[in-house]
């Protein structure tokens, strides 16, 4: 009974749009964390704005990229092998709308052209990482949840 309850209650906070909102949480997360590598660690100005900007465009990217990439379709409490590489997919095509986005949105940054494509291929890594262990860690307190502590 008790599994039951946990399974009932799992399954009603693991809908598709939880998982998209969770995961555009991360990806902004991942977004700032490159900031601060790139921006505050290397000592290139940026203005607030400029931050909030970037994170408001990463928010739009990132969400056309899961949508089309489908990453928060399946049962995320399930995740396998398999499901890493749609997180994979993800990266990958976040990273290619970025990238054909640059010449348009970083007309106003003064850094060099190398340091732009870094920073979105060190955002790409950290979103992945953040979205993969997510997807781990569901899958880690899901099976706790049903099979009890052991």
């Amino acid at each position: 009974m008790k599994s039951l309850l946990s399974h009932r209650a799992f399954r009603s906070v693991t809908s598709r749009w939880v998982i998209l909102s969770i995961e555009l949480v991360l990806s902004g997360m991942g977004a700032l964390l490159t900031m601060l590598i790139f921006f505050r660690i290397r000592l290139v100005p940026i203005e607030s704005v400029d931050m909030i900007a970037i994170l408001f465009l990463n928010t739009v990217i990132s969400a056309l990229a899961m949508l089309v990439s489908k990453s928060h379709h399946g049962l995320i409490r399930y995740s396998e092998i398999r499901d890493l590489f749609t997180v994979l997919r993800f990266a990958i095509l976040q990273l290619m709308i970025w990238l054909l986005m640059l010449p348009v949105v970083s007309r106003g940054f003064d850094v060099d052209a190398l340091s732009k494509v870094l920073a979105l291929i060190v955002n790409t890594l950290i979103t992945s990482i953040l979205m993969s262990a997510f997807r781990l860690l569901v899958k880690e307190v899901y099976t706790k949840a049903v099979h009890g502590l052991t």
